[in-house]
């Protein structure tokens, strides 16, 4: 049995969790007995949104047999971590009252654009990157830009490209982490002593690369678990 603890509660943090559970309960004729997971994070799900950076507390004492950090824009500032190719930039997605309760994504010419209904009379607009190296741009001038496109791509749910003509709930900025250099960071290393796996740097793709993220754990775990197994 491993004991695993998982730096972060984003989705990749909990989708490495469920992947690590949901694989352990397939496999029920393993020898070996489950992982016990730990997850430690400041801020869970529940809890009120926040802009603030993750605490710089990791790699102190943990105890564990494998320290999972999915810490996100953290590991720019985590001690024995300090990636240097991670920065952060700000998105921009709209909260809006719409009846459009399906799901729309444009990669192609022109921006990248997504909009999902939530099946409660709303729908998420989005999305606006921004490099932090430049100053923020005017909301009212983001929500012209968002209404534009979704006016270009679904003109029948959202038939004017004015942002007056729509009830806007909320504006909705996040401070996702990248690594335009090198990419999203999936890796196995030992610190001190201390194995740890390295998963983050999805920026805005979180959602959608998560259970791959988690998949690629479990598979370098399961790498672990079978040179432990090996007789010398």
């Amino acid at each position: 049995m491993a004991k695993i603890t998982i730096l972060g509660a984003g989705i990749t943090g909990l989708s490495i969790a469920t992947i690590l559970i949901q694989q352990q309960s397939r496999d029920r004729s393993r020898s070996r007995p489950p992982h016990t997971i730990t997850i430690l994070a400041r801020d869970l799900p529940g809890d009120e949104p926040s802009q603030r950076w993750a605490s710089p507390w990791a790699c102190a004492g943990w105890g564990h047999d494998v320290l999972i950090n999915a810490s996100g824009i953290a590991s720019a500032t985590l001690e024995d971590v300090k990636d240097s190719q991670l920065i952060v930039d700000r998105t921009h997605v709209v909260l809006v009252k719409s009846k459009f309760d399906g799901g729309y994504v444009h990669r192609g010419p022109g921006p990248y654009t997504y909009i999902f209904g939530r099946g409660d009379g709303t729908a998420v607009v989005g999305g606006v990157s921004e490099m932090p190296q430049n100053g923020p741009t005017p909301e009212s001038q983001i929500h012209q830009d968002l209404f534009r496109r979704a006016f270009e791509h679904l003109p029948q749910h959202f038939p004017s490209p004015d942002p007056a003509n729509y009830e806007i709930i909320e504006h909705l900025e996040g401070p996702p982490a990248l690594r335009p250099a090198t990419g999203v960071r999936v890796e196995r290393v030992e610190i001190n002593g201390q194995k740890i796996i390295h998963a983050y740097g999805t920026t805005i793709g979180g959602y959608i690369l998560s259970f791959g993220l988690g998949l690629e754990v479990a598979r370098l775990l399961e790498e672990d678990e079978m040179k432990m197994d090996v007789p010398n």
